[in-house]
């Protein structure tokens, strides 16, 4: 097969890429990004440009991604070759951009090369706070994944993962055939096919007897040393399906399992719940003793007791002379059927069967009656008819990662599929961790934005659990409107040509606007037009520059300032008003979305508002200026009501429900109305 012909689909998307973005390795980065999130590689990748020589080495990254709560390391380069020939990609290639990649790890964590970069050119700072967090987090980073994203062909074997600086090296290629395999399928790797022989030898098992049609369990003893093996062979690979990656040995429960593995070996069946595991198929082989044992699992994936099988090749790495042959540790196996119950199963799994490390309810699987909601309405909601692109489409909700390539594929090729893209079409789908970035953007916590996405998420669950939060297809508008704000303020920062911090600037920007503006932003014409204005447009453009010098004038790293409060607290104290002619394009008026939770009591607010004065609303409004008693929002609030009772209008019912609590807030902290 050439090389055009098994990357079709992805060279189609690319091509997309380049013609809307005039930078074809930004470009390529941003496309890289996105499928990578898709592909659950990473959560919140930061695309970057970073391709510099500093000293005697030279250093390319285009994107990467380090979270404070994880233990990992992922940075990656994009090769975009324009020449790509059959033969696919050189051996010189790979290693020439793997060894730009080694090259900032080595130093950032050996020599402390944030202060060179700092040193060379004040447009790298992005790089030098990456790798000053790369330096002080050293001790704690165990695995760095090292990404080449490529739309050529790699035609060599698997590469072996490595060991330096004491700290396990994966190295990762997605090329152009890769990414067709996942885009066509939602696989991201070959399925784990697990040998029993190679690792030892095969297991006795005892079989359910009763079974649904859906699975059939199989109950089994793993060997210490042979999870060790596996988990070295293919790491957490083997917990694609789980809710969370390992937790390291920081909690008590980890801490208690390798203590055991240490001092007690012979009591960990006792003490262990054992693991969970999922398999498409199993093979058998008959003893010597004319006993049936389990020889091979294919498609193996832990879905509970990741915490034991990494905890056994961790404890062996700090423990060389400790004998892992000495621990059993119990097993089933739940042969998956019916594959369409595969997502729903899984999930259930990682939720009830975890009792060694609390899977809490808000985890990626949690509030199921939200998201099933959400992903309900997305399928039946159309875009209006007069819409300029796409009349009559659906935004695709993805609850389950893979679900719309899996939608898609399900179709026939040709006339089905077009119809499939017809009604979804590939740029309006959004995902739910895409989905609470917004919703806590709006509740005006960028802070917890900026933390990543499974700690964002997390918040975010735990506010849709404790408010019992009902979605209904008002509240879905909103959000897809908040969406294409999302979208389009990340294409304006981008087009500033802003070094760095997009992510960050993002969420800051969009929730300064909804701050100062009382969350006034009419999110239906939003949705009912499918753009924004040219005038909200410029509004961001100012804003963003803004955001981006207040959150740069820290002396420290940029990056973990942006996750505290206190670099929230900053931008409201210095953005104090929006451009004068803001009020012109915001568009509020009583057709604004209304949601049944805030808006019950419309008529009563809107009779307590219009019975004050205006000239009341206003004084309020310098009240709140001169006492510091009142956010931004609320004094905006007021003025626009005094404004709007001036010239014989309404407020918005959103403003009177507002304006109604504002008021009440001002008497109770002592402003006496004339």
């Amino acid at each position: 097969m050439s090389v055009k012909e098994s990357t079709d689909k992805f060279s189609d998307l690319l091509r997309s890429s380049l013609e809307t973005e005039g930078d074809k390795i930004s470009a390529f980065s941003e496309l890289v990004c996105d499928l990578l999130i898709d592909a659950d590689i990473m959560d919140v990748p930061v695309s970057t440009d970073f391709d510099a020589k500093i000293g005697n080495f030279r250093y390319l990254i285009n994107f990467y991604e380090l979270e404070s709560d994880k233990p990992e390391l992922v940075i990656g380069s994009v090769l975009h070759d324009e020449s790509k020939t059959s033969e696919g990609l050189l051996k010189n290639d790979i290693d020439k951009y793997f060894g730009f990649l080694k090259n900032f790890v080595t130093n950032s964590i050996s020599s402390a090369l944030h202060k060179k970069i700092k040193r060379e050119d004040e447009s790298y700072r992005e790089m030098a706070d990456l790798s000053e967090s790369v330096y002080k987090n050293s001790e704690t980073i165990t695995r760095i994944k090292l990404i080449l994203a490529t739309n050529n062909v790699y035609r060599g074997k698997e590469l072996k993962s490595e060991k330096f600086m004491n700290k396990e090296v994966l190295f990762d290629i997605w090329d152009s055939k890769r990414f067709n395999r996942f885009l066509s399928s939602g696989i991201t790797n070959p399925p784990i096919e697990i040998e029993l022989n190679v690792y030892g030898e095969s297991m006795p098992f005892i079989k359910a007897q009763k079974t649904n049609g859906i699975y059939d369990s199989y109950l089994t003893f793993f060997n210490g040393k042979v999870l060790e093996k596996i988990y070295n062979d293919y790491g957490t690979r083997l917990l694609d399906r789980n809710v969370r990656a390992f937790l390291q040995t920081r909690g008590k429960i980890n801490k208690g399992i390798q203590t055991t593995i240490k001092d007690k070996p012979e009591y960990f069946l006792a003490y262990n719940n054992g693991l969970t595991i999922t398999c498409d198929n199993i093979k058998f082989e008959t003893d010597n003793e004319g006993k049936e044992r389990i020889s091979a699992i294919g498609d193996f994936q832990i879905v509970n007791g990741g915490q034991t099988t990494a905890s056994m090749w961790h404890a062996k790495r700090k423990f060389p002379d400790i004998k892992l042959t000495d621990i059993q540790v119990i097993a089933k196996i739940n042969l998956l059927k019916d594959k369409s119950k595969v997502d729903e199963l899984v999930s259930d799994i990682s939720l009830y069967s975890n009792s060694q490390n609390k899977v809490n309810r808000a985890d990626p699987f949690g509030n199921k009656d939200y998201y099933r909601t959400l992903e309900k309405i997305s399928r039946s909601v159309t875009t209006p008819e007069s819409v300029i692109d796409n009349p009559g489409s659906s935004w695709f909700y993805e609850r389950v990662r893979g679900a719309y390539a899996e939608e898609k594929n399900r179709k026939r090729p040709g006339t089905e599929t077009n119809k499939f893209l017809k009604a979804f079409p590939s740029q309006q789908r959004i995902e739910k961790a895409q989905g609470a970035k917004l919703e806590n953007t709006w509740r005006l916590l960028p802070f917890f934005v900026s933390k990543g996405a499974q700690w964002n998420f997390l918040n975010h669950s735990e506010f849709v659990e404790a408010e019992n939060i009902k979605p209904d297809e008002n509240y879905f508008k909103r959000m897809i409107a908040k969406q294409i704000l999302w979208k389009r303020t990340e294409k304006i920062v981008s087009n500033q040509k802003i070094p760095g911090y997009r992510a960050n600037i993002v969420t800051y920007t969009l929730a300064i606007i909804v701050d100062l503006t009382g969350n006034r932003i009419d999110l239906l014409k939003i949705w009912n037009q499918q753009y924004i204005s040219e005038k909200l447009e410029e509004c961001i453009n100012q804003v963003a520059y803004r955001v981006r010098d207040i959150i740069t004038e820290t002396k420290g790293n940029v990056t973990e300032y942006c996750k505290k409060d206190t670099c929230w607290k900053k931008i409201r104290e210095n953005i104090t008003k929006l451009p004068h002619d803001f009020d012109e394009i915001l568009e509020i008026g009583l057709n604004a979305v209304q949601t049944p939770k805030e808006y019950a009591h419309t008529d009563k607010n809107m009779k307590f508002v219009t019975e004050i004065p205006a000239e009341t609303w206003k004084n309020i409004a310098s009240w709140g200026k001169h006492t510091g008693l009142l956010a931004n929002w609320e004094k905006g609030i007021s003025m626009s009501i005094g404004k709007a009772l001036i010239r014989n209008g309404l407020p918005s019912p959103k403003q009177a429900y507002r304006g109604k609590q504002i008021y009440q807030k001002a008497i109770e902290n002592g402003y006496k109305p004339e």
